[in-house]
């Protein structure tokens, strides 16, 4: 470790470097006066023992982007506007990625490597994921291809609500394995609709149309009480956190398989060109009009507005709880509710959420979809119903 005061003068900037496959990726800025520096330095060093420390520089800068590095493709606006603004350092991922298949590439390893993982074991478990995959390995003992087949082969049988049970501590895997497999199978009307974040109920509000996966769960009495009454059950097992090396590959490759089995390209997103092409279509018409076209509420109450196709029968406007009770008489046992909350993600909110999720029909899901992040992709699964909020 080295130190070079470049300024002796009013304030300092510590920047820490850590390598990551020999660049310097990362900078913390610290702001102090001179006499203060090294107790600063001192005290930051002893709160960060996990972090390598190869070289500490201290330099008088203003240089906002020195701070800054880019992930992207190569040839994008990013690595334009990176090279003009002199990043730190632009990490160009290889384009045939992906972004839902991109969790072992440089979107998700350089900021597994800013938190001050351990890349060589993170990877090295998805390595041994990799082998335990390969086309040499039986089919009987090929962990992602048993995974896919199962999930294809429960969505023809009817199976298509893939429920994801986490444990608490990685509860957010289950928000990547969504979009993974909602985006990739969801198509050409078909496709296997992923819950998370659902609590597990009674064994009387699930129907014929669930696989239940379970990763490192907790909820282990509860899911004895499913697989006994004859409901399918796949159990995966995490030994720690960088065991997560080998799911983000095990549920790309199954993701792959279970597609091949729908008889669908598990690699294209027609939704996603559909919903640009919409989305252009709608600014030519603001770019002529100088407004957004208006949709005619079907019922209001000053706080809430609801919209969607006037019944043929109305004979007069409708209030709010009755517009909503004749889209709901709508769903059948096998449907699903997708609500679309564009709201801030709290506590409170999420509590208000799993209440309203607690209550459906026997065989009905009530399902979240989070900012219509891929409401697009798994609004293929037939039986869709849908409340916007």
């Amino acid at each position: 470790m080295s130190a070079n005061q470049a300024n002796t003068s009013g304030q300092v900037t510590l920047r820490r470097d850590v390598k990551f496959n020999g660049v310097k990726v990362f900078s913390a800025t610290m702001v102090a006066d001179r006499d203060q520096l090294g107790e600063k330095v001192t005290a930051w060093m002893a709160g960060n023992p996990q972090l390598k420390v190869t070289d500490i520089v201290i330099t008088q800068s203003s240089d906002e982007a020195f701070h800054c590095i880019a992930i992207t493709d190569p040839g994008t606006r990013m690595v334009e506007m990176a090279t003009a603004d002199k990043f730190r350092h632009i990490f160009l991922n290889p384009p045939d990625i992906g972004g839902r298949y991109s969790a072992l590439s440089y979107f998700g390893l350089v900021p597994a490597a800013l938190m001050g993982l351990d890349l060589k074991r993170l990877l090295t478990r998805a390595e041994d994921m990799v082998r335990s995959c390969a086309a040499e390995v039986p089919v009987a003992e090929n962990p992602g291809v048993l995974l896919g087949a199962i999930m294809g082969e429960c969505a023809k049988a009817g199976r298509n609500k893939l429920t994801i049970a986490t444990d608490t501590k990685v509860a957010a895997l289950g928000l990547w394995i969504e979009q993974l497999v909602a985006e990739s199978t969801g198509k050409e009307g078909q496709g296997i609709l992923p819950v998370q974040g659902e609590p597990l109920g009674a064994l009387e509000v699930y129907g014929s149309d669930r696989l239940f996966v379970s990763i490192g769960s907790e909820q282990t009495a509860e899911l004895e009480v499913l697989a006994n009454a004859g409901h399918p059950i796949v159990s995966r097992t995490l030994t720690d956190n960088y065991d997560l090396g080998s799911e983000f590959f095990v549920w790309e490759f199954a993701t792959a398989v279970a597609g091949w089995r729908l008889g669908i390209n598990p690699f294209d997103q027609p939704n996603v060109q559909e919903s640009k092409d919409a989305t252009k279509a709608l600014l030519e018409k603001y770019k002529q009009a100088g407004k957004l076209p208006e949709q005619l509420a079907l019922a209001s109450d000053g706080q809430i507005k609801v919209y969607g196709r006037e019944p043929e029968d109305a004979s007069s406007s409708l209030s709010v709880p009755e517009a909503l009770q004749m889209h709901c008489a709508k769903i059948k046992p096998g449907d699903y509710v997708a609500l679309l909350t564009y709201v801030e993600e709290t506590p409170e909110v999420e509590s208000a959420i799993q209440e309203i999720r607690a209550i459906h029909p026997a065989g009905v899901l009530i399902n979240r979809d989070v900012a219509n992040h891929r409401i697009g992709d798994d609004g293929q699964v037939p039986g869709r119903q849908c409340i916007r909020q």
